[in-house]
């Protein structure tokens, strides 16, 4: 609740206080008094008779009333204050690019069966793959050279790099399965949507699937 100075409280409270003697003031030209010093006798025809004067006269009192209700509802009902909190990251991004250079890492002869195999920072030299799953991150240069691959899948923990599989597996122009890293499987909602057709002259078609046969 924001706090008030006492003068912002005391004006509050003299505007109440003049709306309501307004109002009081105002009564008698409607045959109410109500007024406890200073009450005059008046004929019952004259107390009766009201002007528009009157009527604005009341209709303003009763604005001001009202405004100055509004006032005390706003200055002591608690408010909900938005506070903006600023978060330092410290950490550095996972997935950030470490330059066009080299793999650091070598591997040599080996095989891999039904397994996921890193890409980011690697260079692959006469291994052997067989129904693998390739990640990759998009964080660094890779080389699979002199290498045997017989089945694979394309997958990435990076959600950008993910998202842009997805896109090009969901149009047909991937046509390696791109799964999820953590089911394993394609996304139930993305279904290739044709296959790509390469021209002699270069251009880049499509075959729908109602010309399959």
């Amino acid at each position: 609740m924001q706090e008030h100075s006492a003068f912002d409280i005391a004006m509050l409270v003299f505007a109440a206080i003049a709306a309501v003697a307004g109002i009081i003031a105002v009564l008698p030209l409607f045959g109410f008094d109500l007024r406890i010093i200073g009450r005059q006798k008046m004929p019952v025809d004259q107390a009766t008779r009201t002007t528009k004067r009157a009527w604005v006269a009341l209709a303003l009192v009763f604005i001001s009333l009202a405004l100055s209700a509004g006032a005390f509802y706003y200055f002591f009902h608690p408010r909900i204050e938005v506070q903006t909190t600023e978060k330092i990251i410290t950490a550095p991004y996972e997935f950030a690019w470490k330059g066009d250079r080299p793999p650091t890492q070598h591997v040599f002869d080996k095989h891999f069966s039904n397994e996921k195999v890193v890409l980011d920072d690697i260079s692959y030299v006469r291994c052997t793959f067989q129904n693998v799953t390739f990640v990759y991150n998009g964080t660094a240069p890779f080389f699979v050279q002199d290498s045997q691959v017989n089945g694979y899948k394309l997958s990435s923990d990076n959600p950008s790099i993910s998202a842009v599989g997805y896109l090009l597996y969901g149009l047909g122009v991937l046509k390696i399965p791109f799964i999820d890293s953590n089911t394993g499987k394609p996304p139930a909602n993305i279904e290739p949507a044709f296959e790509v057709k390469i021209g002699k002259d270069g251009k880049v078609g499509r075959i729908g699937t109602e010309e399959k046969h």
